[in-house]
């Protein structure tokens, strides 16, 4: 939900990172759930979904006060999402993140990562850290649709 999906531009105001409604849009006609796994408190993230106009698109967030460490927030959105569809599994998660800490994330908890090098990591430092696919940013709305649906 960080740098990838909108970017503050001024005080009290976060607009979309070029990609981000698209992807968002093209995941829902898809009928992907669509959760929100991030540090931020549940106040400060759920404000900025808000406010950036993409909470329209989210079905549950899991946030950085619901637990010690990122990773422990995967059982968590995995436990929303299964309110919404019981078929659920952790097959189904994936995360799509702009730092090496959502790559570790998704390792650590055994889903799928997709590193997106809008952030303040270099292409680089994420391929590194080998993400199961690495996007230079989410206007590569294709490669993210094909690589979920495989």
């Amino acid at each position: 939900m960080e740098k990838y999906f909108f970017k503050k531009t001024t005080p009290g105001k976060c607009v979309p990172m070029p990609g981000a409604l698209t992807t968002l849009k093209s995941l829902k006609e898809k009928n992907f759930l669509i959760g929100v796994l991030t540090g931020n408190i549940k106040p400060i993230g759920e404000y900025k979904l808000l406010n950036s106009g993409l909470s329209k698109y989210i079905n549950f967030g899991v946030f950085g006060n619901m637990a010690l460490k990122r990773s422990d927030l995967v059982p968590l959105a995995l436990n929303e999402a299964k309110k919404i569809n019981k078929k659920s599994s952790i097959e189904d998660l994936a995360i799509i993140g702009d730092s090496v800490r959502d790559i570790y994330c998704a390792k650590e908890s055994g889903i799928k990562v997709i590193a997106v090098a809008t952030g303040k990591y270099k292409k680089e430092e994420l391929l590194k850290n080998k993400p199961d696919l690495l996007v230079n940013s989410l206007l590569d709305t294709k490669k993210i649709l094909d690589f979920l649906l495989n």
